[in-house]
């Protein structure tokens, strides 16, 4: 599953994740002053903002576990 995303500035990269109920955008008062040091990488976690649902089961081990799979996509397993 793909997250929808926005990335901004560069540098080491910073993954910022919402709140549930949020989506990325709850970051924006923050994205310019951190993309100013960072390369910031804000998500939608699945069945948020413009991201699909899961499938399945939906708990904090799949949220992470899309996370984790975003990561590796996106070759920031070192964020």
């Amino acid at each position: 599953m793909e997250l929808h995303h926005i990335r901004r500035g560069t540098g080491k990269p910073l993954l910022l994740i919402h709140g549930i109920g949020g989506n990325w955008k709850s970051w924006n008062p923050l994205l310019d002053d951190l993309a100013s040091e960072r390369e910031v990488i804000a998500v939608d976690l699945p069945g948020f903002g413009a991201t699909s649902p899961l499938s399945g089961e939906v708990s904090i081990r799949t949220l992470a576990d899309s996370v984790t799979a975003f990561l590796q996509t996106h070759d920031l397993n070192r964020c």
